[in-house]
């Protein structure tokens, strides 16, 4: 009965967030330096953001218990196979108390359909914490100078002919960009116009 009444909660909450979110895509006027908290991967490797430079990196930041990021998983698969000889990176990031076991992440990613995807866990907590990501499903947009350029908050139909169009362009304008001040006015796009 308790995981009856769990289940039903996670389901109404997920369904609630869906409905409520407004999604954005925010590019700032000025990059950001990127938190430098450590992510493990399948191999218990530990890594930061900064270790994919030169890469233009998607970080999408997810939980098991989002359906949008549960919807959104082979989409982004697919963007992945699409750009992966243009100098972008996808990498999808979880919480890692969501896992008792790296079996047990992996072979839920392969059920949902992101296998192909580099897939992490965001150590303690911290990375997204730093990030002020208390909600899923948040991209942070990473240039290939390490600098963080912008988020993309909610579902995306990631393999659109327009998200990808607009995805080469903000990689043309902001690849190389580096901070240049500290105030930072923020763009925002509705995902609906992509």
């Amino acid at each position: 009965m308790k995981k009856i009444i769990i289940a039903a909660y996670l389901l109404i909450f997920n369904i609630h967030s869906s409905w409520a979110q407004d999604d954005y895509v925010n590019i700032y006027a000025a990059p950001r330096t990127a938190p430098s908290h450590a992510i493990r991967n399948d191999y218990g490797k530990e890594m930061r953001l900064q270790d994919f430079k030169g890469k233009f990196l998607l970080a999408f930041f997810w939980s098991r218990s989002c359906s949008v990021c549960l919807r959104n998983m082979k989409r982004l698969a697919s963007l992945q196979e699409d750009v992966k000889n243009d100098g972008i990176q996808i990498i999808i990031i979880s919480p890692e108390r969501d896992w008792n076991s790296v079996d047990e992440r992996q072979n839920f990613i392969r059920r949902i359909g992101g296998e192909t995807l580099p897939s992490y866990v965001d150590v303690k907590g911290n990375l997204s914490e730093s990030f002020g990501i208390f909600s899923h499903p948040n991209t942070v947009l990473i240039n290939s100078k390490s600098y963080e350029i912008g988020r993309i908050r909610g579902g995306v139909h990631w393999d659109n002919d327009n998200f990808l169009e607009y995805l080469y362009k903000i990689k043309a304008e902001n690849n190389q960009a580096e901070p240049l001040r500290p105030d930072i006015s923020i763009k925002k796009i509705k995902v609906e116009e992509l």
